[in-house]
């Protein structure tokens, strides 16, 4: 970066000191400016769009601790416990992962190395929250208030983290194709008639002047400067208001079971090491589908079932003897639903997906020996997740990890199932906090100390979490406030191996039913 010297000229379109703790639903902390005759009339396209001016992609380390304490205080600290940060870890992106320089467009100053994810941990594992590190594409992505993400995140958060990584790459390649559109251009030409002091209507916009003073006119990444002496930086930071929260369906599942004992005490000896939150065995793992269906076909039974009304509702350490072997006769039996479609080895049991085809796989869904409808594959859809967990179905999970390595090398492939059991919808509204700075000799009358200050406000948008079983026990962000963005697993990206024609090659089980 470049030394500036000699005079400054600012330009701040938005309040530097607006109140930096993201998530207060006050209007009185946006204090617009009384001026509004050279305050730019922005659309809500064109706000969008105000980042592409920017400079620099990657959102400040102190603002995500901003945002991550204040996210904890809205809807993690309801349980008692106050979060400090102990971490914040830097997630490449795919860019970065595969060597590419640009993210779909050819303009100068793209940013290739700007990072997709920060996770911020709180201390002793008290959950952490999941925030997209570059500016074009802000997203709440976790807000979890169990557990910690290093280098031993079971295979859940590894499908998890790998889908984030595409989804960010890509909300990022498409705000960039509207880069030097009408509503961009519209955009420019707003922002330079307000800094020459001008209204914002109509029949005053005109094309770009070149002969208008450096502090006069919008730089745009890609473009020269107005002058060799005027040197330019800028910075949009979008900031998320949480306005509402709408609970569609609150977690259904009360069970948190893991792979260890008592859950897989129905597997063969293997000569393992299983560990599980009530000990340890030899015996091979109860396997992610076991565990997953097997909640799921519990969840139902607790409802005209007294015994298996007393297993929902506690942990395994206080379980009696028929409730084990309950749990583990429960488990084991799904594993052998598969038939043939089932591998098991000391560190992974894989059942269906893993171990056959999708289109042969049988059971394909779970069961109706159970007492169930049946259901069957079909690739994620955001709509049956919805209708089903309305009516009060839990939905099994089926995705893939596509990453070898991007926080720590966790191999290749693999895949995990577990279940989505509850839905939320946040109401998000983004302000746009833009500065720019001319810094040179030449850059206008040198008497000249100019600033402007405005906040915009964008309209509402609905930003949907679903809440995730994983299946691996407790305290693995698997809890009740453990919240995850639904968008990560809706994409276009292929997966090259797999079936194409489903999103990120997800695959789900909705509609489960007592029969």
């Amino acid at each position: 970066m470049k030394t500036f010297t000699g005079r400054q000229r600012v330009l701040s379109y938005f309040n530097i000191a607006v109140f930096l703790l993201l998530f207060s639903c006050s209007d009185s902390t946006l204090k617009k400016k009384e001026e509004k005759n050279s305050q730019p009339d922005l659309t809500q396209e064109e706000m969008r769009r105000l980042v592409l001016l920017d400079t620099s992609y990657i959102y400040p380390i102190e603002q995500v601790r901003l945002t991550a304490l204040s996210l904890a205080q809205q809807f993690l600290n309801k349980d008692g416990k106050s979060r400090a940060i102990e971490k914040i870890l830097t997630v490449p992106s795919l860019y970065t992962l595969e060597g590419k320089t640009q993210i779909k467009t050819d303009f100068s100053v793209a940013k290739p190395k700007t990072p997709a994810l920060y996770i911020a941990n709180f201390e002793k594992e008290a959950g952490y929250v999941i925030l997209s590190a570059d500016k074009r594409a802000t997203e709440i992505i976790a807000t979890v208030g169990s557990g910690t993400i290093d280098s031993l995140a079971h295979p859940g958060l590894q499908v998890f983290l790998s889908n984030a990584i595409i989804h960010i790459d890509e909300k990022v390649a498409e705000l960039e194709t509207l880069r030097g559109d009408d509503a961009f251009r519209t955009m420019v030409e707003k922002l330079e008639l307000s800094l020459s002091g001008k209204a914002t209507d109509e029949k005053n916009q005109k094309p770009r002047a070149r002969q208008m003073p450096c502090f006069e006119i919008v730089y745009v990444p890609g473009e020269s400067s107005c002058s060799s002496s005027c040197y330019y930086y800028s910075s949009t930071i979008p900031i998320m208001t949480v306005n509402f929260t709408n609970v569609v369906r609150s977690p259904l599942l009360t069970t948190l079971w893991d792979q260890g004992p008592p859950y897989n005490n129905g597997q063969p000896n293997g000569a393992c090491n299983t560990d599980g939150d009530c000990g340890s065995n030899s015996r091979y793992p109860a396997g992610c589908v076991a565990i997953a269906e097997a909640q799921v076909v519990a969840h139902f039974k607790a409802k005209y079932d007294p015994i298996w009304n007393s297993i929902a509702g506690k942990r395994c350490d206080v379980y009696n003897q028929e409730e084990r072997d309950l749990v583990s006769w429960l488990a084991h039996a799904i594993y052998i639903d598969y038939g043939i479609f089932v591998d098991r080895e000391c560190g992974e049991v894989a059942a269906g997906f893993e171990a056959g085809d999708i289109h042969f796989t049988d059971p394909r869904g779970i069961s109706p020996s159970y007492g169930l409808v049946e259901g069957e594959w079909r690739g994620w859809n955001t709509g049956d997740i919805r209708n089903s967990l309305v009516n009060g179905s839990p939905v099994v999970i089926q995705g893939k990890k596509h990453l070898c390595c991007f926080i720590w090398c966790w191999g290749c492939g693999g895949g995990h199932e577990w279940v989505i059991d509850g839905i939320r919808d946040l109401g998000v509204r983004t302000t746009y906090q833009f500065s720019a700075y001319y810094v040179g000799d030449d850059c206008g009358d040198p008497q000249l100390n100019y600033y402007e200050s405005y906040t915009y406000q964008s309209n509402n948008t609905t930003a949907t979490q679903i809440h995730q079983n994983w299946g691996w026990g407790i305290n693995t962000g698997s809890q009740p406030n453990d919240w995850y963005a639904q968008n990560v697993f809706q994409s276009s990206y292929q997966v090259l191996g797999w079936d194409n024609n489903y999103n990120h090659a997800n695959y789900i089980v909705a509609y489960i039913t007592p029969n």
